[in-house]
């Protein structure tokens, strides 16, 4: 169903895709339909889901007068699919994901539209707070990344993003839309972990200006269990290395040199940080053993992307230090995995 005035401008376009939350749909619409700038443009995207959440969807939806608003029903796919089918109907100039457990600050979309006006960039974003089931704050944007105080080219900041200097989350950015569209960029259909990851670097590649909101003004909520414990997020290493592919293939570019610095950043830190940060999740929910069957068939992962590049930042020595541990004192690292509650 589709609410629309006339001669509307919408600003952002606010793509939800959701699959059986009908626990958290509703916290999760109301963080947008509370948000103080006007021309927004809400579509859910409901893909498979079993439960009541298009119901829920459709009255929260149905009893504000505000916003733009359409809800959009597809049997089958994942989360790429269903944000994809969100950009294919945005009419909005820029694009914000939110997933359908999470939500935002009342001013965020305000503010984050205010900074990428001013500075007319392509991708603008603010920090975020990381908080568990019950609503506790783990951690604040600020205590491990850095934001910016001028506006960056894209490159600048896809390097910072993959050595952990900065952070983007997909919850804490506004996409120019037309840069989405001149380079028909697309989450992965393919993956169920690190689509959203591969979608930024896309982005950030291409984007000519990016600045930040210094401002924590969306909240990342963490599940005891998801992906991040299961065999699933190895996929995200297979779409960093089609992003390798990718980078490798690009000739005659300005920046030639932070280009071939990305590729370094990406080979040499970010593949065995992600091989060790996926290995450290999944020790933590399950026995040793398959730990250990596990780590065995990433053995020639780990041969294959040493980690040399060691960037000092505000939480590199935890991934330095497991890396240690993962190769040389696997049942140390299994240990750590389990006690730490990080």
């Amino acid at each position: 169903m589709l609410k629309k005035e006339d001669n509307t401008l919408n600003k952002v376009s606010v793509i939800i895709p959701a699959y059986n939350s009908e626990g958290t749909i509703e916290n999760t619409l109301l963080s947008v339909i509370s948000q103080t700038i006007e021309g927004i443009e809400i579509i859910v995207v409901i893909n498979g889901t079993t439960d009541s959440t298009s119901e829920i969807a459709e009255r929260v939806l149905s009893n504000q007068k505000r916003h733009q608003w359409r809800i959009i029903h597809e049997k089958v796919g994942n989360v790429g699919k269903a944000r994809n089918i969100g950009i294919e109907n945005a009419e909005g100039k820029y694009l914000f994901f939110l997933d359908s457990d999470d939500f935002i600050d009342h001013n965020a979309l305000a503010e984050l539209y205010k900074t990428a006006e001013k500075e007319n960039a392509d991708i603008a974003f603010c920090g975020f707070r990381k908080t568990n089931e019950q609503k506790k704050i783990l951690f604040e944007y600020d205590d491990l990344f850095d934001y910016y105080d001028t506006s960056k080219n894209g490159l600048v900041v896809l390097d910072d993003f993959l050595k952990g200097k900065t952070w983007i989350w997909i919850a804490t950015v506004l996409f120019k839309k037309q840069l989405v569209t001149d380079f028909e960029l697309r989450f992965s259909e393919k993956y169920s972990s690190g689509e959203d990851q591969c979608f930024i670097m896309y982005n950030l590649f291409y984007a000519r200006i990016v600045c930040s909101s210094n401002k924590v003004l969306s909240s990342y909520v963490s599940h005891a269990h998801g992906l991040s414990s299961s065999k699933k997020v190895f996929e995200s290493i297979q779409g960093f290395e089609e992003f390798i592919d990718f980078v490798k293939g690009q000739e005659n570019l300005e920046n030639n040199g932070l280009v071939n610095n990305i590729l370094n950043t990406i080979i040499n830190y970010k593949m065995p940080y992600l091989l060790t940060r996926n290995l450290y999740r999944y020790a933590k929910k399950h026995s040793y053993y398959e730990f250990s069957d596990l780590l065995k068939t990433t053995e020639e992962l780990m041969n294959k992307y040493p980690l040399i590049i060691k960037p000092k930042n505000k939480h590199s020595k935890f991934g330095i230090i497991g890396h240690f541990l993962l190769l040389r004192f696997p049942s140390v690292f299994y240990l750590f995995a389990r006690l730490y509650k990080g």
